[in-house]
């Protein structure tokens, strides 16, 4: 036997939230997906090739890689492309291969972000992409 309860809220003359719960007795009915399973064994998902694997892919994913690298080393000098080419990288999901050159440039930023700086206190944009991505990557930043 299913019970479902319904909630009536109300407000008293006090201002206080009361709640009155009633019990019913209908029964839910709840439509069944009858998933079949699936025609995808494992064995043959993992028997796929693919030719992205071959060696003239993995040479070129490793020279974007460090052009990539080479670039956050470029524009070491302006903070906020920094920040901007840390944001894409997260954005195409493969931050994930430039941890620790993403980790540095946060730190620095995280230290150097009690000095004075015009053009991010004119910036909303740039105080607010550093601080977001100050937060996502566990640094303690006020938000004041």
């Amino acid at each position: 036997m299913n019970h479902s309860i319904t909630r009536f809220s109300f407000i008293c003359p006090t201002d206080k939230v009361s709640s009155v719960a009633r019990v019913s007795n209908q029964t839910i009915v709840r439509r069944s997906g009858n998933y079949k399973p699936s025609i995808w064994k494992h064995e043959y998902i993992e028997s796929l090739s693919s030719q992205f694997k071959e060696e003239i892919y993995v040479k070129r994913f490793n020279q974007l890689k460090e052009e990539v690298g080479e670039l956050m080393n470029q524009i070491i000098d302006d903070p906020l492309k920094q920040l901007e080419l840390i944001d894409t990288l997260q954005r195409l999901g493969i931050s994930y291969h430039f941890e620790n050159e993403i980790k540095n440039v946060l730190q620095r930023t995280y230290e150097k972000s009690n000095e004075s700086d015009d053009l991010e206190k004119n910036n909303l944009y740039a105080t607010s992409l550093k601080f977001r991505l100050l937060r996502q990557h566990g640094f303690n930043v006020s938000e004041g």
